[in-house]
C-alpha cells in the first residue's frame, strides 16, 4: 500500500473513529455505508474472478474465433485492477519500444 492511500486510510479511520464517538445514534448509519462499499467490492470481484475464469477456458480452446479480441476485451476491464500487469498483451506495441 501507498504512503498517500496508508494516509487516507488513517484520516478516514481517525474521522469514522470520531464520528461514532460524537453521535453514537449514527453507528448504525456508518455500518450501513461500509457493508454497502464492502459488498460493491465483492461483487467486482466476482465479476473479475469470472472474467478470469472466461480468459482461462478461452486460452484452452485453440478454435474459439475471435479469441484474442476477446481475451484482450476482458483485460482491458480489469487493466491496472489486477495483481499481474498484462501490458505485453495488451499494448505490444509499446513494450516493444522499450525494449
Amino acid at each position: 500500500m501507498d504512503k498517500q492511500l496508508r494516509n487516507e486510510k488513517e484520516m478516514f479511520l481517525a474521522s469514522a473513529r470520531s464520528f461514532a464517538e460524537h453521535d453514537p445514534e449514527s453507528i448504525p448509519l456508518l455500518i450501513q455505508v461500509l457493508t454497502s462499499g464492502l459488498q460493491k467490492a465483492i461483487s467486482q470481484e466476482r465479476e473479475k474472478s469470472a472474467d478470469m475464469e472466461i480468459i482461462a477456458s478461452v486460452l484452452l480452446m485453440r478454435k474459439f474465433k475471435n479469441r484474442d479480441e476477446l481475451i484482450k476485451n476482458k483485460l482491458k476491464k480489469w487493466e491496472g485492477k489486477c495483481s499481474l500487469r498484462w501490458d505485453w498483451f495488451l499494448h505490444p506495441e509499446t513494450e516493444k519500444r522499450e525494449e
